[in-house]
């Protein structure tokens, strides 16, 4: 029988998030070489709990394998780092526990389409079984 951890037909969750902070200002330096997050990331992992009370209310933790796609709507024509705005992303989804550890993210992939301001990401996850049966040995 099938548990909740190991689900055995795919399950997804779709959310559209406000533009993230990039890794570069994520962080501030402390004491010791530990570093912080800045009070902008902390107003960040805010926003994307927010946006998922808005348009799921509760949603349960993703605890399987996961396949993470993003489309991301840059608020302007600067140059951006597509790779700078994972951190941001996961760590706030991990924080609204939509997940447990980004380690479950097994592919992943981003896609940067047209400048549109004030900028968002639509994030899809998809939560599969340990082992995906078509494809196992």
């Amino acid at each position: 029988m099938p548990t909740q951890s190991t689900p055995t037909t795919p399950h997804s969750v779709v959310l559209r998030l406000p533009y993230p902070p990039t890794v570069n200002h994520y962080y501030r330096p402390g004491k010791g070489g530990r570093r912080y997050l800045k009070k902008e990331s902390i107003a960040y992992r805010a926003e994307v709990g927010n946006a998922i009370l808005e348009q799921h209310g509760h949603i349960r933790t993703l605890t399987g394998r996961l396949d993470f796609v993003a489309y991301m709507t840059p608020p302007d024509r600067r140059k951006r780092d597509i790779d700078n705005l994972r951190k941001a992303i996961w760590d706030s989804l991990q924080h609204n526990n939509v997940f447990v550890n980004d380690s479950q993210i097994d592919d992943d992939r981003m896609k940067r389409l047209a400048p549109k301001s004030p900028g968002s990401i639509l994030v899809i996850l998809v939560e599969y079984a340990d082992t995906l049966p078509w494809i196992s040995p």
